[in-house]
């Protein structure tokens, strides 16, 4: 658009001057700036320009013989300068909107660190002034003191919830442990001389 704005207002300053009337194809500024841009070449021919071939090369000529004409150009030119003027004027707001975001992004998180930082000393303080005791782990200690077997829980010889017969009598279940012990002992070797 600032190419495009510039050629315009060459051509209004300076109407009786041609060498401001004409732009060769060829110019670089020309071809990337307005004639490779979206609507570039449409406004260049809306504004007044015409594309002529002399000696070979191709120029852009503005067609400005009439008052009326340059007034179209001038008019045309207007609306561009207007037209950057608003791009500019919306960059700049975003630009503020973009600087504002930011200043209360950083606001927050200032705002967020400071609260963590007084939850934390709180925390600090509490713990002080109330320390933590074992009161997960003494429960489970406690019943399992409570819960251990006695050492002469009654032998069972049976199925399970049956006891064992002259098990209430004192001395009982030793005298049966050393029976069975006894007798086991005698049929291992039993068997084993009778094998030899």
């Amino acid at each position: 658009m600032k190419t495009l704005n510039l050629i315009l207002s060459n051509v209004i300053e300076n109407p009786d001057q041609p060498k401001f009337q004409r732009v060769s194809s060829t110019s670089r500024l020309l071809k990337t700036s307005v004639l490779d841009a979206h609507g570039g070449t449409r406004y260049l021919v809306l504004s007044g320009f015409k594309k002529r071939e002399e000696d070979g090369k191709i120029f852009w000529v503005a067609d400005v013989d009439t008052s009326e004409k340059l007034q179209d150009m001038t008019l045309a030119r207007d609306l561009l300068a207007d037209k950057m003027l608003a791009i500019e004027q919306q960059k700049t707001l975003e630009q503020e909107k973009s600087k504002i975001e930011r200043v209360q992004h950083e606001q927050r998180a200032k705002i967020a660190m400071r609260q963590y930082q007084e939850d934390r000393e709180t925390w600090h303080q509490n713990r002080e002034k109330t320390p933590v005791t074992d009161s997960i782990a003494t429960p489970f200690r406690d019943r399992e003191e409570s819960t251990s077997v006695p050492p002469n829980f009654p032998m069972f010889d049976g199925p399970p919830g049956e006891l064992d017969e002259g098990s209430d009598e004192e001395g009982s279940n030793e005298e049966g442990v050393g029976q069975v012990l006894e007798e086991g002992v005698g049929q291992v070797l039993e068997e084993g001389v009778g094998q030899v």
